[in-house]
């Protein structure tokens, strides 16, 4: 109500001095011009409404009453005449009359103020979209706005008047005037002159409008020029983008701040196996794994207005279902008010890491299998070598035909618990490889009968055929054990629902040649190509290293072989492992009557051993053999003998003893004995010899278990370079 009031007696300050002052005038004109004195109330409304008009009806009345003071001051007759009662009335009229007059300006002032706004809109929009706006009137520039310069080098003044075919290059004149004439309004491209004489080409939009009541021409018009190489720009820019974005190798992602997926890279689309527009437009939690990863926590913290930057792990499905686990970093981009936007995520496959770990983990067991292995190996070998040493060392016409019996049987079972020990300890410990001539028909056997049958499982039948007589190849009987035993083991998995496993050994002119052939599903070239490489696998995730054939790669190369694969999807596998058959031949088996020692090589042995049973039994041995053995349980007593001056041909010392282990009692010893034959003896070498100086790489060496035979052979090669 008040603002209502306000607006009908408005008051217009710099109108009512002026329109006041000039009130003793209008009584002056109202008193004295002839005419006009006769009707002096017409002249006073006349004026009131004036000012009224022009300062507002507040002023108005104000006007209104300091001219009737004025009229009655100078004495006109009328005015001196009127009542209190007129002079109200007169002053009430000129109230309403002013307050009718002023809110007449009022609206025409705004429906002015409307005008000019709506026009000054119109001008900056066109200004905004367009590099210029020019009015003509015929031929003839009007108006043109301040992009005219920019375009042509001419200021709007300068070209208001001037010919609008004064500003087009000759080759484009024609076609302006003909469009003039037809008043035509499609878009055209014109060639235009600048003030310095250059060429340059505009798009011009005309609209025919009135001017002053007559025709008129409003020429919207963009620099084609400007726009193109705009256009280049951003279209370098978006190349640029495009390459930066398609060329990190990881999954990169572009989404709405409630998580829907604008853009995404190829590294993306090959992790999720799902071309862009799969991608494009859908949720991220269509691509994650539920109740996986930090995505829908992070989500929560980014709408809660959270900074970031947020990482962590989570887990991409593929189109095949398929899990993929990724790294996870999202960043949230923020207009000039620190209001989200959208999201810029980067995701790196851990898989390859993941699987890594795995390994390590695996290796980390196979390690701690090993020591324990070892710890169980040190003292089974130690057993072994009592039972079997003291089988060896029974004489046949000591024992009736039954007992005999047995007592092979005995032996035999102690050879292949040696040979399962020795299964065991291939697969959970690293070794440098011993090579030595071995017969790989028996070789092959041995693994065969001892433990692949087992190992494969009853589904799978296995046959085996050998070459015949000995077939000699020169390697490690343990690295033999594990090319065969993977081999087997792939051939396995390729039968899933059972088959026949076929091993097989062959002479080839001068080499040795064993195949392994299954009757699976066979391979493909592309996997044929590529399966000795490193951590390649065909296994489901999880179920494969891919280290077992790239080991056999190595094993056959550094035996001097070659392997090769023939396979065909559907047809079964068969590998080929080709070894050169050495000169030396398989060793013949000697008895222990032909290594007894004859008198003149007779010797006198020290035997270290911290296990009684196996010093008493390889004293025993070289008791038989014509040697003298002493015996010591460990390197104190040793060193007490020898420093107690008893004359020692050969010492025989077990690498691992509780205090003082081999390695150091032949060093103390050598040091007052240089010319000091040393023989070393150990279940599981390895635990000492990797933490020994390279001074001790070439040491003399038999593991256990070993038999009265071996161990007679040893001690004579020993002898006979001492």
């Amino acid at each position: 109500m008040l603002q209502r009031i306000r607006g009908r007696i408005r008051f217009e300050w710099r109108a009512a001095l002026p329109a006041l002052l000039l009130q003793p005038l209008a009584a002056l004109l109202a008193t004295k011009v002839p005419l006009v004195n006769t009707f002096p109330g017409f002249v006073f409304m006349v004026d009131v409404l004036l000012v009224a008009y022009y300062a507002g009806a507040v002023v108005g009345v104000v006007a209104s009453a300091e001219v009737l003071s004025i009229a009655a001051a100078i004495g006109i007759q009328h005015v001196a005449k009127l009542t209190p009662a007129d002079l109200t009335a007169a002053v009430v009229i000129a109230a309403v009359g002013g307050i009718a007059i002023s809110r007449a300006f009022l609206r025409e002032r705004a429906i002015r103020d409307e005008a000019a706004a709506s026009e000054a809109r119109y001008r900056r929009l066109l200004e905004s979209t367009f590099d210029a706006v020019v009015l003509s009137a015929g031929d003839a520039i009007v108006e043109a706005s301040s992009g005219f310069e920019r375009l042509w080098g001419y200021s709007p003044e300068d070209a208001v008047g001037r010919s609008l075919t004064e500003f087009v290059a000759p080759s484009s004149r024609a076609r302006v005037r003909e469009r003039l004439a037809a008043r035509a309004d499609e878009p055209i491209e014109l060639e235009i002159i600048t003030r310095d004489g250059e060429e340059r080409t505009i798009r011009v939009v005309a609209q025919n409008v009135d001017y002053q009541g007559g025709p008129a021409r409003l020429a919207a018009i963009t620099d084609v020029e400007a726009e193109r190489s705009a256009e280049e720009e951003r279209a370098r820019v978006q190349q640029r983008y495009r390459a930066l974005f398609e060329s990190v190798p990881v999954g990169v992602t572009l989404a709405t701040i409630d998580g829907v997926y604008v853009e995404a890279n190829d590294v993306y689309c090959r992790l999720t196996h799902r071309a862009r527009d799969e991608v494009v437009g859908h949720h991220f939690t269509e691509f994650t794994s539920p109740g996986r990863g930090g995505d829908p926590e992070v989500l929560e913290a980014i709408l809660r207005g959270e900074q970031g930057p947020f990482n962590f792990e989570s887990e991409l499905i593929d189109a095949d279902g398929h899990a993929t686990p990724v790294r996870v970093s999202v960043a949230v981009v923020r207009d000039e008010d620190e209001a989200p936007l959208y999201t810029v995520t980067v995701l790196e496959s851990i898989a390859e890491q993941r699987q890594l770990e795995a390994q390590i983990r695996q290796q980390q067991k196979m390690e701690a299998i090993g020591r324990l292995s070892s710890g169980i190996a040190h003292d089974f070998n130690n057993l072994l070598t009592v039972i079997g040493g003291s089988v060896l060392l029974l004489e046949s016409s000591e024992l009736p035909a039954e007992a005999r019996r047995r007592v092979d049987e005995i032996g035999m079972a102690a050879e292949r618990a040696a040979g399962l020990t020795r299964q065991l300890l291939t697969f959970s410990r690293s070794h440098e490889p011993r090579y030595d001539e071995l017969d790989l028909n028996e070789v092959v056997e041995d693994i065969v009968e001892g433990l692949l049958r087992r190992l494969i499982g009853a589904d799978v039948a296995v046959e085996s055929t050998f070459a015949p007589g000995p077939l000699p190849v020169r390697g490690d009987e343990n690295e033999l054990e594990q090319v065969l035993i993977n081999l087997a083991v792939n051939a396995r998995d390729a039968m899933p629902g059972g088959g026949t496993l076929t091993i097989a050994t062959e002479r080839s002119a001068d080499a040795a040649v064993l195949r392994v052939t299954d009757t699976g599903t066979g391979m493909d070239e592309g996997i044929r190509e590529r399966i000795f490489e490193p951590f390649f696998t065909t296994k489901p995730r999880g179920e494969g290293t891919g280290l077992g054939l790239a080991n056999v790669y190595g094993i056959v190369t550094r035996m001097g072989g070659t392997i090769s694969v023939d396979s065909a999807p559907g047809q079964g596998t068969t590998f080929s492992i080709t070894a050169p058959i050495p000169e030396a031949g398989v060793p013949e088996k000697v008895s222990l009557d032909d290594v007894r020692a004859d008198a003149s090589r007779a010797a006198r042995v020290l035997v270290v051993d911290d296990e009684e049973a196996v010093r008493r039994i390889a004293g025993a041995t070289l008791s038989r053999a014509g040697h003298e053995p002493v015996l010591a349980a460990d390197g104190e007593e040793a060193l007490g003998l020898l420093e107690a001056g008893q004359p020692i041909d050969l010492m025989i010392t077990d690498l691992e003893m509780p205090g003082m282990n081999g390695l150091e009692l032949a060093q103390r010893a050598r040091a007052t004995y240089p010319d000091l034959g040393v023989l070393f003896i150990s279940g599981y070498p390895d635990r000492v010899l990797s933490t020994a100086s390279e001074a001790v790489e070439a040491i003399d060496l038999l593991e256990k278990p070993f038999s009265p035979i071996n161990l007679l052979e040893r001690v004579a090669r020993a002898l006979a370079y001492t």
